[in-house]
């Protein structure tokens, strides 16, 4: 063995190369692009795909890094940490994965609602996004989604417009108890509402 700076090399005599122990290149693997986090949130919408847990969330690979090499949105899956070590631990593998993919919880969970189970009131919330309009205006599916997220209403969340406004002025339309429930998370800095929208720097005292 030989130290040489932060890394740990390993002479494989036989072949007469110096190579990387495996702990080493676990620390050497990329960062996943950050479009392709939001993509899989998205694809979750924002929960654990198989447990709906929302808070914290981890990207887990499909087909595990060491065999693919790979960060894709096909290849990775939102879960929480509980259920990313219970994946591993007991094996799931791939198709199971994939099944809790195609399917998540929340969605699921949409889906086997009672019909006309959702509140059929509906409000218009605007607030104000620390982002520049073009870039709002593609982001707004992600907006709605973690809003959706927050106030447990999947599905149920719509941005009716993004004006410029020095940042962004969106305009959301939910069920009025996601309203209520976002307006009273803004007003008490609710710290789990501050994690949903950190990623977006909306102005916690422009809601309306």
């Amino acid at each position: 063995m030989l130290f040489l700076g932060s890394r740990l090399l390993e002479y494989r005599g036989f072949q007469g190369k110096w190579a990387l122990t495996q702990h080493d290149m676990a620390n050497e693997r990329p960062a996943i692009p950050v479009a392709i986090r939001r993509a899989v949130l998205f694809e979750a919408r924002h929960h654990c795909a198989v447990c709906c847990n929302p808070l914290p969330l981890e990207q887990a690979h499909v087909i595990p890094w060491s065999e693919s090499q790979e960060h894709s949105v096909a290849n990775l899956i939102a879960m929480c940490a509980n259920c990313h070590t219970r994946a591993d631990g007991e094996k799931w593998g791939p198709k199971t994965l994939r099944d809790y993919k195609r399917n998540p919880c929340i969605l699921a969970r949409k889906n086997n609602a009672p019909e006309n189970s959702n509140a059929h009131l509906v409000q218009l919330v605007e607030m104000l996004v620390e982002k520049r309009f073009e870039e709002m205006k593609c982001r707004g599916p992600e907006l709605a989604s973690a809003v959706a997220a927050y106030t447990e209403q999947p599905g149920q969340v719509e941005v009716v417009s993004v004006k410029a406004a020095n940042s962004s002025r969106v305009v959301l339309r939910l069920p009025q108890s996601a309203a209520q429930k976002l307006l009273a998370g803004a007003e008490h800095c609710d710290p789990l509402l501050l994690a949903f929208f950190g990623r977006f720097r909306a102005d916690r005292g422009a809601f309306h």
